[in-house]
């Protein structure tokens, strides 16, 4: 089968079910993120994502998130899903692929990042609880060996994950903190987590102040006066 005969396959087979399915996958993507600020609003996160978790929350801090990323990576989907029915419209052939590829790779960061964005931090009875919109992960403070405020160095850079859309997650690294996994919204409201085997946490939340100052409690130590 030749190029061209590929892309006429993939024009007149697959191109509708894409955009159908895309467009879906959107439009499911907006509705979670609606759902999720609409329960965060009233701490009903069990009725939305109703999973096993290590540790319950007992304290927590909401993670402050820019949402100018986030918006701009769903104006560029729309954008790019109008100019491929433009594209279909007037048999521009040569642009679809283009459209369809650029599309589908900023559907899949966002989605991802739906995902796996911070959504808070939390103080459990065993754990630091950190948690994403769809996921959990706990820090059990026997493995905790110092935590303090801190903010990334200005040379960090993301190495796995998405910088910016739905705050910053992945894995990081920078010459202050060596390399650390992030869990952010914005840089200003950070502390860094180190823990015994050498592993790095870059959190933020509201308020990092009371976190850091309730972790210190629960591992016996001293804050600063």
């Amino acid at each position: 089968m030749s190029a061209s005969e590929i892309l006429t396959y993939f024009l007149d087979k697959l191109l509708v079910p894409f955009i159908v399915i895309n467009l879906t996958l959107l439009a499911g993507t907006l509705a979670i993120r609606v759902a999720v600020k609409y329960y965060r609003h009233h701490r009903h996160e069990k009725m939305l994502y109703p999973m096993p978790i290590k540790d319950k929350a007992v304290f927590k801090k909401y993670v402050d998130i820019a949402g100018r990323t986030s918006l701009l990576f769903v104006c560029l989907i729309i954008v790019g899903l109008a100019l491929l029915f433009v594209a279909i419209k007037f048999e521009m052939r040569w642009m679809m692929p283009i459209l369809v590829i650029f599309t589908l790779i900023l559907s899949i960061i966002y989605f991802a990042s739906t995902a796996f964005g911070p959504w808070y931090i939390g103080i459990g009875s065993k754990s630091l609880i950190i948690r994403h919109n769809a996921s959990e992960d706990n820090i059990t403070y026997s493995d905790i060996e110092s935590i303090e405020l801190a903010t990334p160095a200005p040379d960090a850079r993301c190495t796995f994950g998405i910088p910016g859309s739905s705050g910053y997650w992945g894995v990081w690294q920078d010459s202050e903190h060596g390399t650390y996994t992030a869990c952010y919204g914005r840089r200003s409201q950070c502390f860094f987590v180190r823990l015994k085997d050498g592993r790095g946490y870059m959190l933020g939340c509201k308020d990092p102040d009371e976190i850091v100052r309730r972790v210190k409690e629960m591992l016996a130590v001293p804050t600063a006066h």
